[in-house]
């Protein structure tokens, strides 16, 4: 194993010093640790992390007013997490990996009119690489269907009674809701028009408390930030 990844990391410095010398990055600096050890080199576009014991830390790549974030683990030096950064904030489609590389989690961070970041979808993969749906939440955009998957899907709630899920359109500073199907798909067709748009998904679960002779309801809502582009989400 130890051989195994020894070459990996041959390999990931040979293709990061290649790319370096295609593109004639310049080195500005170099950042030592007080024990000597190269700790970071940095580029005229690009900046990249090493743990002490020499393997890779972290690569950030700029790219127009953005910048590539890879974080390596430092027993295997595969990468352990990769996505976009901007104004220090983690946007668009993270990808996470397990300590064998393979890919166990996708995040997906919105940016609100403020400038914040938030955890907007994510999606959690098994062992085999095969999307674990009962414990993901996210949408797709295909063929002008848009599907949505939930958690709840699990609960195998009544929908229309104790299920709703809404997408609420944002066009022209005003808003239209449609409501998804029992197979909680909405055909986007030419009446729903939208700059933006937000699924809403409402849950009336039953508890064990009564008031007056009635079990008492728990209300669950859920929002999801959408646009009129595909989802990213199995590249």
């Amino acid at each position: 194993m130890k051989a195994k990844n020894y070459f990996i990391l041959l390999f990931i410095i040979f293709s990061f010093l290649w790319s370096c010398k295609k593109s004639k990055k310049q080195e500005l600096s170099n950042v030592f640790y007080e024990s000597g050890e190269l700790k970071e080199i940095v580029y005229s576009d690009s900046l990249v992390k090493f743990y002490k014991n020499g393997s890779f830390k972290e690569i950030l790549i700029k790219k127009n007013d953005s910048s590539y974030l890879k974080i390596y683990n430092r027993d295997n030096n595969l990468i352990s997490r990769e996505g976009l950064i901007f104004n220090n904030n983690e946007i668009g489609w993270w990808k996470s990996f397990n300590d064998e590389g393979n890919l166990f989690l996708k995040e997906h961070f919105f940016v609100d009119e403020s400038g914040q970041s938030y955890l907007n979808q994510y999606i959690v993969y098994s062992y085999d690489q095969k999307v674990n749906y009962d414990v993901s939440y996210f949408h797709t955009i295909d063929k002008n269907t848009l599907k949505y998957f939930s958690p709840l899907d699990t609960l195998n709630l009544d929908y229309g009674k104790k299920r709703f899920i809404v997408l609420k359109a944002f066009h022209n500073n005003k808003s239209v809701e449609f409501f998804f199907n029992s197979s909680k798909e909405l055909i986007l067709n030419d009446s729903v028009n939208y700059d933006y748009g937000i699924i809403e998904e409402t849950v009336f679960l039953e508890t064990d408390s009564i008031i007056n002779g009635e079990n008492m309801v728990r209300i669950i809502e859920m929002e999801q930030n959408i646009d009129k582009q595909t989802p990213a989400i199995f590249n």
